[in-house]
């Protein structure tokens, strides 16, 4: 009830200055307000609690964390860097050399004015990783995501952040390949962590991808149908659920439970069709959904021995799932995801093929290789090496 009632009060009923209110209690309301709500009021809260004077340091630098992060979550990456950078050039982030973009390694309290100060520094520099992050430069998240050590006697707001900080180091390292790595990061976010904690869904869908991934898909499914039951019936309508949808539609299409992983799919479909203006966390789960329905439909197909006319309503079901690729924010032509889609809409094509023995382009194949990523679960281990398979063998012998 809260945001309903801040929304009223800050957009409608207040004719006065805001500067006679008191700053520090507004701006904390104004920060909680900026995660409720439509874009525009999230990114008006923030504008205004940016316009109030005599704020303390660690609110200015709490201002900035949640600018960065929305204006990050509508995909303008490169600005909600320029924006990070911009703040921790300014007095009240106390690590920054001066303008040279160069900080002090390893951090410490003693620079901080006190431990909400030193939490929001955190955030900043988190924010700032998730960034880099999403730009796919891990070189530069590397140096930055371990700058912050987390504190022997952890404050409320340092175990926030620190959880946070951890889940980036666990993303990292998975979208570097490093699996088992990733999972130990992820089992320590999970360690202090209520089973409806709005953050949950999140790091258990990186879990559950990570299983995937070390072979451990049956674990995977079941950690997946405890949790899914609970959101269900606690938050049918949440994010965090369709997270957890959207894990388990890729694990059971994994385990080759292709009804079970249709049946999840569904839902998905008539959530996202006609789903308007998403920000970058649905972006990255519509895609997922449509790549993996297209690879789904593939797969039944394989099974199925589908005729050529059939094949072309596959085939289009890829298109659909590049068409989406191509419109992300986050994706988009000419990376890898683009390049996998490409060589499983070749094998479709070379099944309707009149001469069934073509071969892929050259180097195709090398080119998603050496683009590998691990952004989706199994796409660039065995789903590129399934279809890799597929190329090399004549289509009328499969």
């Amino acid at each position: 009830m809260l945001a309903p009632v801040l929304r009223h009060l800050l957009f409608n009923d207040f004719s006065q200055d805001l500067t006679t209110l008191p700053s520090d209690e507004l701006a904390e309301a104004l920060i909680a307000l900026s995660k409720f709500g439509p874009a525009k009021e999230r990114f008006d809260a923030i504008a205004l609690a940016e316009g109030l004077t005599q704020l303390c340091d660690h609110l200015l630098v709490a201002i900035a964390s949640r600018k960065s992060v929305l204006i990050r979550l509508e995909g303008r990456i490169s600005e909600s860097l320029s924006h990070i950078w911009s703040t921790m050039a300014k007095d009240c982030f106390p690590y920054c050399d001066n303008q040279t973009k160069e900080l002090y390694s390893p951090f410490d309290r003693q620079h901080s004015r006190n431990k909400r100060h030193y939490a929001e520094c955190g955030s900043l520099l988190t924010s700032l990783v998730e960034c880099y992050l999403q730009l796919g430069e891990f070189k530069n998240a590397e140096d930055y995501v371990f700058l912050w050590p987390t504190p022997m006697a952890l404050s409320p707001l340092e175990v926030y952040i620190m959880r946070s900080k951890t889940l980036v180091v666990a993303r990292m390292y998975r979208w570097k390949g490093d699996f088992e790595t990733a999972g130990k990061n992820i089992e320590y976010c999970l360690s202090f962590m209520s089973r409806m904690d709005s953050n949950r869904p999140q790091i258990l869908a990186q879990k559950v991808g990570v299983l995937c991934e070390l072979d451990g898909k049956s674990n995977a499914k079941e950690i997946l149908q405890r949790d899914l039951e609970t959101w269900k019936s606690n938050r049918p309508f949440s994010k965090g659920l369709r997270r957890l949808q959207v894990s388990y539609l890729e694990t059971m299409t994994i385990l080759g439970s292709y009804e079970e992983a249709s049946t999840a799919l569904e839902p998905l479909l008539e959530h996202y069709r006609h789903y308007q203006k998403p920000d970058v966390v649905d972006d990255v789960l519509m895609v997922r959904i449509w790549v993996y329905r297209a690879l789904l439909r593939h797969l039944q197909s394989l099974e199925s021995r589908t005729s050529h006319e059939e094949w072309k309503n596959v085939e289009d079901t890829w298109l659909e799932a590049r068409d989406r690729i191509q419109s992300s924010r986050v994706f988009g032509p000419p990376g890898f995801t683009h390049c996998f889609v490409e060589l499983w809409i070749l094998d479709t094509q070379r099944r309707q093929a009149v001469s069934q023995d073509a071969a892929p382009p050259a180097g195709a194949i090398d080119e998603a290789k050496r683009l590998r990523e691990h952004y989706i679960t199994g796409l660039g281990t065995f789903w590129l090496d399934k279809v890799t398979e597929l190329l090399a063998l004549p289509a009328r012998r499969q």
